[in-house]
């Protein structure tokens, strides 16, 4: 988790990175999964723009160091794995992303329109639905955004059901109208 990595005791976000790595090389076979990894390895000139110091000496500076060291100890017959996700590419260091440390660079694209369908098929399977809800006009709506935020607009739609009536027999079109404008507004970046 992010907050258990970043620290405000010098040293302490560093010794928490070497330790995670031991724990994987005593537990193997393993695969280590780093989630957020542009917020763990954030390109070094961005945090320099952001008034971050981000040289070796700022706390990000230094996870980023040690999270390097520390991929370079590993070696393929170490049984050790090391997967990251994230949904800014372009803000992680590229030192990380070379042969030898992050080998393999998976791109998971939006769903397309008609996996925009499907999604919101499954999701609706056990909802009843007014007459007037149309799918195909849901998935064009949410061009650009994933299964998760789908499944919040979905849940979000239930809500503005439950609240407009006391007692929903359905959610109509207008409560998922209501949900996509709700996230459109908060101007979130719906990526994976």
């Amino acid at each position: 988790r992010i907050h258990d990595i970043f620290s405000s005791y010098l040293g302490e976000s560093e010794s928490y990175i070497r330790n995670l790595f031991r724990i994987a090389r005593n537990a193997t076979p393993c695969m280590l999964f780093l989630d957020d990894l542009d917020v763990i390895a954030i390109k070094r000139d961005l945090t320099v723009n952001s008034g971050n110091n981000g040289g070796s000496n700022s706390v990000s500076g230094r996870v980023l160091a040690t999270l390097l060291n520390e991929m370079d100890g590993i070696e393929s017959n170490d049984g050790v794995v090391v997967v990251g996700a994230t949904n800014s590419i372009e803000e992680i260091d590229p030192a990380l992303i070379r042969p030898g440390r992050l080998d393999v660079t998976v791109l998971i694209h939006f769903p397309t329109y008609v996996d925009r369908i499907a999604i919101f098929k499954q999701i609706t399977m056990n909802t009843s639905l007014h007459k007037d809800v149309n799918i195909q006009t849901l998935s064009t709506l949410t061009r650009d955004w994933n299964g998760a935020t789908i499944r919040m607009i979905c849940n979000n739609a239930a809500l503005y059901a439950m609240r407009e009536m006391n007692d929903p027999k359905c959610i109509s079109m207008k409560h998922y109208i209501m949900a996509i404008e709700e996230e459109r507004s908060t101007e979130r970046n719906p990526m994976l």
